[in-house]
């Protein structure tokens, strides 16, 4: 546990990967085995490892606490290296032998202490720092930290800088005369001192005042290339801002203008925090966007050449109370402007409030466009302070909106007929647009114009009736339809009123057919039986759909995954079919194709017909030849997720199996030759399984991972099998080339040889 550990680590797995990598070698050869009988031993390699920590522990038993911690310092600074640089890690490796040596050759430990002596000083310099940092929670802590951090990273790099030489001697040497660096250290101390000095002089105001400006010239943007270079110049003049602050009442000059911001800054906070009225948000993006641009303009001061430019900067240009108390006055016109406002006019003025202050974090020109919109928001609240009466007119197309979209929602709430999904998206599709109407209006370049933009343009209200009188309307014919009609038109309006979200081209699709859906049920008030014909095909072909369900539901035979995928195509098939009947330029063409082409109800019929085959040929199959078919169907049935081309070959494989099936109706005697091949390799599959679970000598992982690939690769070959074009194709492989027992059989063999072979060496 003690120095020397992470080099011996390093030096282990070197030796290990060594070794790895030469049996690899004489493994990937045909003469393997003589090979390995005459292999180069490697015994000695991993014993010189242990020779070496028993040295170490050895040395190190004999060394006092703070020698043993200077030592295990000197070993993490000669083990850093660069991981993106590759040469550099060979490098330290090459060293690191060297620093070995350093540790086990043989000479006096009254030497080998007094070569560590100066490392061990710096390193009491450095603990008295740590300390001294850990207990220090004043400004000034960060930039104070960071030095700290930057004089023991040279001191590492420099340790391994003096070691990187050709000899034992030369280490020893360096190490002597030129491993002091504690008076590095030291001037942090001094910094520590002086930083205190200053802040004992100082109040709790100056102090804060200080912290703040800290904060706010010391923290880098990670988004903005230039501002690391900007804020090493800023924390410079900062630190030189501290240490030269002989004169404690000219800093406290130079920091009155912070700290008055800050106590300006306080109070309108706190009025915020009491403030719960519309326009809220607005006021706090207000407040945020003042102290942004104030943390900016403090460190534009201080990015400047000189301290003494900086300090001629805090001095003139840093007190910036005007701009935060002005937010005072917005929230007593906010508060005037409110109780002049009935509850429409406040509700409308809230909701256009919400809908400027969000901004979309996805867009990376939201937040300018959302700060530009705030600002007029809170002109507009300003303004209407001087005149309530003509601040009203510009609310009242959004109250007029508001009570239209509220009276959409509660009639929407009422209706469970078909059609209340389309209606629901119908609804949020329209408060979306009108809200990005609202952002559009408010995005102007005046407070001029984006008044006569509301006055003009913020009523929406005829949007919103519109989804009440289509409630009404589809009520009027939902009433003169039957159950199975409305389950019909139900299914039709699910079809084609979702968008596919993988398929770009699927939303301009779904725009027509829903229009086309609009005009088909303005067209059914005009005559119902035949809109009921219309309906027809679809009815047809969900009582189809429903017999098929009903009878997969309480099959539990082999072959249901088989039907159930061939279900699941179906519906996925007609559901595009109809949309696609849909997708048409004319409510007419629309009509003709759904009165002709709607009803798949044979697709359905088809599988229940299926279902009866697949129970008559098991009835006709012994418990082999059914295993056989159950392990076939699941080779075939289950597809790749992360395959694109998977589905439509499983898609395929599954129609070949069907075919296979309704074929065996026919001859099933036939159909136990077909399945033979897979009976037999089960068999012999299960007899090396159960020898495998049995065997439990070397060798017994390399043999399951046989095992494994060999029925993988089986696997493989089935799906490939059935994988044909043609039925009579994928039929004569299976009768000629499924046996595949022999694979498995060699498995068996194996296993025996391995067991005569460990036999025998023991």
């Amino acid at each position: 546990t003690g120095a020397g550990k992470s080099i011996l680590l390093a030096k282990l797995e070197d030796t290990k990967a060594e070794y790895v990598r030469y049996l690899r070698s004489i493994c990937d050869t045909c003469s393997m085995y003589d090979h390995l009988s005459s292999a180069q031993n490697y015994v000695l390699q991993f014993k010189k490892i242990v020779n070496a920590i028993n040295s170490y522990s050895s040395i190190i038993e004999k060394l006092g606490d703070d020698e043993r911690d200077a030592l295990i310092f000197l070993e993490d600074s000669i083990m850093i290296y660069n991981p993106d640089d590759p040469s550099d890690y060979q490098d330290t490796m090459n060293l690191s032998a060297h620093y070995s040596d350093f540790i086990l050759k043989e000479f006096d430990i009254g030497l080998f202490k007094r070569v560590l002596s100066s490392v061990i000083k710096t390193l009491k310099t450095k603990k008295i720092i740590e300390d001294s940092l850990k207990k220090y929670a004043k400004p000034g802590k960060d930039i104070l930290e960071e030095r700290f951090r930057e004089v023991k990273a040279r001191y590492m790099r420099y340790l391994k800088i003096i070691c990187n030489v050709f000899n034992v001697e030369d280490i020893k040497s360096n190490l002597l005369k030129s491993s002091d660096y504690s008076s590095q250290f030291e001037g942090v101390a001094i910094s520590i001192n002086l930083y205190k000095s200053v802040l004992e002089r100082l109040d709790a105001n100056d102090k804060k005042a200080l912290d703040y400006l800290e904060k706010c010239i010391t923290r880098a943007n990670p988004d903005d290339s230039d501002d690391y270079e900007i804020t090493i110049q800023t924390k410079q003049n900062y630190n030189l801002l501290i240490l030269e602050a002989n004169d404690i009442s000219k800093l406290k000059l130079l920091l009155s203008g912070i700290v008055a911001t800050l106590n300006t800054k306080k109070t309108i906070e706190a009025a915020l925090k009491e403030y719960t009225e519309i326009g809220k948000n607005a006021l706090e993006q207000k407040l945020q966007d003042i102290e942004t641009e104030y943390k900016r303009h403090l460190k534009n001061i201080c990015d400047v050449s000189t301290v003494d430019e900086m300090k001629d900067d805090l001095l003139s240009d840093s007190d910036y109370t005007h701009q935060f108390s002005i937010i005072a006055t917005s929230i007593a016109s906010y508060k005037s402007v409110l109780e002049r406002l009935d509850v429409d006019y406040r509700e409308a003025l809230d909701y256009l409030e919400k809908c400027i202050t969000k901004s979309n974090p996805d867009d990376s020109n939201e937040h300018k466009i959302t700060t530009q919109m705030t600002r007029n928001y809170d002109l507009l609240m300003l303004d209407a302070n001087n005149d309530i009466s003509k601040f009203k007119p510009v609310l009242l197309g959004i109250v007029e909106t508001l009570k239209a979209k509220e009276k959409a929602k509660d009639v929407l709430k009422e209706y469970t007929e078909s059609g209340k999904d389309f209606l629901e998206q119908q609804l949020q599709e329209i408060e979306a647009e009108y809200m990005k109407s609202l952002k559009n209006l408010c995005n102007a370049s005046s407070l001029m114009v984006m008044r006569a933009s509301l006055l003009r343009s913020s009523s929406y209200s005829f949007r919103f009736d519109s989804i009440v009188n289509s409630i009404a309307f589809d009520n009027s014919i939902l009433e003169r339809l039957g159950d199975n009609d409305k389950k019909a038109l139900n299914y039709l309006e699910k079809c084609i009123t979702r968008s596919n979200p993988d398929d770009p081209d699927d939303h301009e699709i779904t725009i027509q057919v829903k229009r086309n859906y609009d005009l088909l049920m303005l067209d059914a008030n005009n005559d119902i039986d035949k809109f009921k014909l219309v309906l027809l095909g679809i009815v047809e072909t969900l009582k189809a759909k429903e017999k098929a369900k009903d009878a997969l539901q309480w099959d539990t035979k082999l072959g249901k995954d088989v039907l159930e995928e061939r279900f699941q195509d179906a519906e996925t098939e007609y559901m595009k079919h109809l949309k696609s009947i849909c997708n048409v330029s004319t409510i007419d063409e629309m009509k003709s194709k759904l009165l002709n082409n709607a009803d798949h109800s044979s697709q359905f019929d088809s599988i229940v017909k299926s279902i009866a085959f697949y129970n008559s040929i098991l009835e006709r199959l012994g418990d082999n030849d059914k295993k056989a078919l159950n392990y076939l169907e699941k080779c075939i049935t289950r597809s790749k997720p992360d395959d694109s081309n998977e589905h439509k070959i499983t898609t395929q494989m599954t129609r070949n199996y069907d075919l296979l099936m309704l074929d065996a109706n026919n001859d099933i005697d036939k159909f136990k030759l077909v399945l033979l091949g897979i009976v037999e390799t089960l068999k012999a599959k299960k007899k090396a399984k159960n020898a495998l679970r049995e065997y439990t000598k070397p060798g017994k992982d390399i043999l399951e991972q046989r095992l494994k690939d060999v029925e993988a690769k089986y696997k493989k070959y089935l799906k490939g099998i059935c994988n044909a074009l043609y039925f009579n194709e994928m039929y004569n492989n299976l009768l000629r080339k499924t046996d595949n027992s022999s694979q498995f059989k060699r498995i068996l063999g194996a296993i025996k040889f391995y067991s005569l072979s460990y036999h025998n060496f023991v």
